[in-house]
């Protein structure tokens, strides 16, 4: 039987993993290396698994039952599936997922994600309208997080996030991007002179 490899995962801060005569161990210390560092606890040895994930808010002082099915759990669940995607992200689309996910927990994270709608999307572009880069590049990541939750056993959210949402184009606000273009709106055509041939 072939093992297969797992993708990485990004540890939180305060966990460091230490490998000793072959295995490998993963540990929660705040504040470590400093004076005020604090006690050392032993997590599960698997950070893939939900009992790590448990572990690590039980020493980090988080009680009570931890919800699953908020957005902040959805979006901790994308971007710890990010290595075991087929089509791998670079480091770049990563970052500016990131980036964008964060905005999305700010608004939003705490909310069931299934009472995510499309309309919340928008009103977010609406905001960003000054900005049509930014709302795109938001627009993006959460396409990307909608159609991988659609595909999950668990299915998180019943519906694209960003069904009927398109990203902006030159007509709607000057300057935007439009598949990698930048678009100058074009004159009123009182304006526009012929070229001679």
């Amino acid at each position: 039987m072939v093992k297969r490899a797992r993708g990485a995962v990004d540890l939180p801060r305060g966990v460091h993993r230490v490998i000793a005569r072959g295995r490998e161990y993963f540990y929660y210390q705040p504040a470590r290396g400093t004076p005020s560092a604090g006690e050392r606890i032993r997590l599960a040895r698997d950070p893939h698994s939900p009992e790590f994930w448990t572990a690590l808010r039980q020493a980090q002082g988080i009680v009570g039952p931890v919800a699953t099915d908020t957005v902040d759990a959805l979006i901790d669940a994308y971007i710890a599936a990010w290595p075991t995607l087929p089509e791998k992200l670079s480091a770049g689309t990563q970052n500016l997922y990131r980036r964008n996910l964060r905005r999305a927990r700010e608004l939003w994270g705490k909310l069931p994600a299934n009472g995510l709608r499309p309309a919340y999307v928008q009103a977010v572009m609406m905001k960003l309208a000054d900005t049509p880069g930014a709302a795109n590049n938001f627009l993006s990541a959460m396409r990307a997080l909608s159609a991988w939750a659609r595909l999950q056993p668990d299915a998180m959210i019943d519906r694209s996030l960003c069904e009927g949402r398109s990203a902006k184009t030159s007509g709607e606000i000057p300057g935007d991007l439009v598949h990698g273009k930048t678009c100058v709106p074009r004159p009123p055509d009182s304006q526009v002179q012929e070229h001679p041939r």
